[in-house]
């Protein structure tokens, strides 16, 4: 059985991948791909306006397919992100840290790791983070950092996704449960 790959997103990791004259969506996180159908139509609108290039790569397996897409999103991560991963440079990096450098972070998490699927490296910044000292000194840091731990790990949407009348009791209950919920998981942290 062979994979062809027919356009990638290296910046991202995402890919379209051809198996069995089916189309594929693929993308991180790569443990366990994901393999969602796709039309031609997806497949032509990731091309012509979100980036994808078009490519026609064959490989024997998934693996070495899913290694070709990992080794072409490394190429397009800047260097100094990379030695982040590294847990004495990160708590270097956080030791040092101001408030504004922690909204950085968190804006960071929000707007590349989430979107991105990292969600463990999230969880692993969202957590030194909690633990500095300068957090420990200021509430909303801290409830922003738990907030956002939590809506990582426990989705509020399961909360509004049911369908209810909007009365403002109902509103009030949802999100009582909702910041209960969250002081729950926070005594965890």
């Amino acid at each position: 059985m062979s994979y062809t790959l027919v356009a990638l997103a290296p910046k991202d990791g995402w890919a379209y991948v051809k198996k069995d004259d089916n189309l594929y969506l693929i993308y991180p996180p790569f443990d366990n791909p994901y393999f969602n159908v796709a039309t031609e139509e997806e497949f032509i609108k990731a091309i012509d306006f979100f980036g994808f290039e078009s490519r026609n790569k064959e490989f024997v397996n998934i693996n070495e397919l899913i290694r070709f897409i990992k080794e072409e999103y490394n190429k397009h991560i800047d260097p100094e992100v990379l030695k982040i991963t590294n847990d004495e440079l990160l708590d270097e990096l956080l030791s040092s840290a101001s408030e504004e450098d922690i909204e950085y972070y968190l804006e960071i998490i929000k707007n590349e790791f989430l979107p991105n699927n990292k969600i463990d490296a999230a969880k692993k910044l969202l957590n030194k983070l909690y633990n500095l000292s300068i957090v420990e000194n200021d509430s909303y840091l801290r409830n922003k950092i738990k907030k956002m731990y939590f809506s990582i790990s426990y989705p509020l949407n399961i909360f509004y996704s049911l369908e209810i009348h909007n009365s403002a009791f109902q509103k009030n209950f949802l999100s009582y449960k909702a910041e209960k919920a969250t002081n729950i998981c926070v005594e965890q942290l």
